[in-house]
């Protein structure tokens, strides 16, 4: 019988329940995500799925938080007391994972992450990825900084973390155009990647190894990132997301080239591809202050808003992709049971301002600087060295939307690190490239 034939006595309580229960109805139709209870207030920076129901969160101060059933409570713990924070996490079961830190740490689990035992050995760095393809193949990577030096490793272990072999390392003794890396993920037991930077500011640009033989090898890609990126995720066997400190890049050829520019406006801290053409990314947008989940269904070509959280997500996972998940600042925990199917409201349709990567970098003596520009105005391109001190102005006038390259000379100029500068009316971004005679 309906509502409306029956005629009940609608009171201003049940008025009042009513409105809500529709508003929250509302709420949940429009935006999919859901907000759940982690009993904590530190940032979240890891998350990690098995599948629907096992779920575990990393966050500061070596917080663990754990589930057994889809995030609807989570059970937190101190992962160790050790002075050494817990930095990363891999599990491969329900029961069996892995855990690095800084100083050397690494600990393993048999019983969902409840205990965990730490498997010693005589490495100190500062270990900041790890990838495992079963209960005892792995690799970790890490770097460690001393007065003279700035060293990377990547590890391999065969046997859950009791003996390593170092398969590459890189020590450099400049601080800028060192590689400190930072994130490593594997496709299978044989095919790999790893990333990284110096990390020395907002310019320094990342750097991509990557392996098809287990590690036995590891080659440099050939290219670049446009400035430093912090994670490193894996859509397909050729298509690569890389995300962090406010940079994004799209590689469709297994890391050879890279996109990092693909129709983004803000500042990009975490993504989570699905496959080769979809997959969704946290954007900070600093024109507006706005704070936003995109989705994009053709490979980050458009991308539509499709949530607004109220606290920055810095890493997102899923399961068989039809549940998601987003942690991030201030405890922050979102689940999202389905995936956004369409672009209802493409954000990123036309063309956004936007400075690129000088190409080559380094180089020596010409570079091609490329940017675009929103809106007609005043443009003004500017270059500095490290100090701030100004060394020439490369544009100063006024230009129509549109996209620009100009070739930058450095014949008169001395070797070194120079920032380059673009402003306009509603934009300005600078970029860090090297002159190496």
């Amino acid at each position: 019988m309906s509502l409306l034939a029956s005629k009940p006595k609608i009171t201003p309580n049940i008025c009042l329940i009513l409105i809500i229960m529709f508003l929250g109805s509302s709420i949940y139709c429009n935006a999919q995500w859901n907000v759940q209870n982690s009993n904590t207030t530190v940032d979240l920076f890891e998350v990690c799925f098995v599948d629907s129901l096992h779920g575990w969160v990393l966050g500061a101060n070596s917080i663990l938080l754990t589930t057994k059933n889809g995030g609807n409570t989570w059970v937190k713990q101190i992962i160790t007391n050790d002075s050494n924070l817990v930095t990363c996490m891999d599990y491969i079961s329900p029961g069996f994972g892995f855990a690095v830190g800084n100083n050397g740490l690494f600990m393993s689990t048999n019983d969902s992450g409840y205990t965990w035992q730490t498997v010693n050995n005589n490495f100190d760095y500062d270990f900041q990825g790890i990838s495992f393809v079963n209960d005892s193949v792995g690799w970790i990577t890490g770097s460690k900084e001393t007065q003279s030096t700035r060293e990377s490793v990547v590890l391999q272990t065969k046997n859950a973390g009791l003996t390593w072999e170092k398969q590459l390392e890189i020590v450099s003794t400049q601080l800028f155009n060192s590689v400190l890396f930072n994130s490593i993920e594997f496709l299978n037991d044989t095919v790999g990647w790893v990333i990284g930077s110096d990390y020395v500011d907002g310019f320094s640009a990342t750097i991509v190894y990557s392996t098809k033989n287990a590690g036995e090898d590891w080659n440099f890609t050939g290219e670049y990132i446009q400035g430093p990126l912090r994670k490193l995720e894996i859509a397909s066997e050729d298509t690569l997301w890389s995300s962090g400190y406010g940079q994004f890049a799209i590689s469709n050829n297994a890391g050879i080239t890279w996109d990092s520019s693909p129709s983004i406006i803000g500042l990009v801290y975490s993504c989570l591809p699905i496959n080769g053409q979809n997959g969704i990314i946290f954007q900070f947008e600093h024109n507006t202050n706005a704070k936003q989940i995109l989705f994009t269904t053709n490979g980050g070509k458009d991308w539509s808003l499709d949530f607004e959280p109220e606290m920055a997500i810095l890493d997102m996972d899923n399961y068989k992709n039809d549940s998601f998940w987003a942690v991030g600042e201030k405890g922050m925990v979102l689940r999202r049971n389905v995936s956004p199917t369409s672009i209802s409201s493409p954000i990123a349709n036309q063309i956004r301002a936007h400075l690129e990567q000088n190409h080559p970098n380094p180089f020596n003596p010409t570079t091609i600087i490329k940017y675009k520009l929103s809106s007609d105005g005043k443009v003004l391109l500017e270059l500095y060295n490290v100090l701030g001190e100004k060394q020439k102005t490369l544009i100063n006038k006024d230009m129509n939307k549109g996209e620009y390259s100009i070739v930058f000379n450095g014949n008169n100029f001395p070797s070194g690190v120079y920032i380059y500068s673009l402003t306009t009316g509603e934009y300005s971004e600078s970029k860090k490239m090297i002159l190496l005679k």
